[in-house]
């Protein structure tokens, strides 16, 4: 709120910010592959998304809810 786009919370640090583009409906579909490595099992990612939303709120920008993912076999 604070940054002009109030009821955005951030739930994620910025250590990886890559950029996408939308299909025509909206959506998005990302794949990574995860190396068969025993030493990364039970390793947690956490994944948000921000969104440029110019008329949302002065910032432009609103935000998803966040995402756990837990590397499993």
């Amino acid at each position: 709120g604070a940054f002009g786009a109030p009821g955005c919370q951030l739930f994620v640090s910025d250590d990886l910010v890559e950029g996408v583009v939308l299909d025509a409906n909206g959506a998005l579909s990302l794949q990574a592959e995860i190396p068969a490595l025993p030493n990364i099992l039970g390793a947690k990612f956490y994944q948000q998304a921000a969104l440029l939303d110019a008329p949302a709120n002065t910032l432009g920008i609103v935000t998803t809810d966040a995402v756990r993912i837990v590397v499993g076999s």
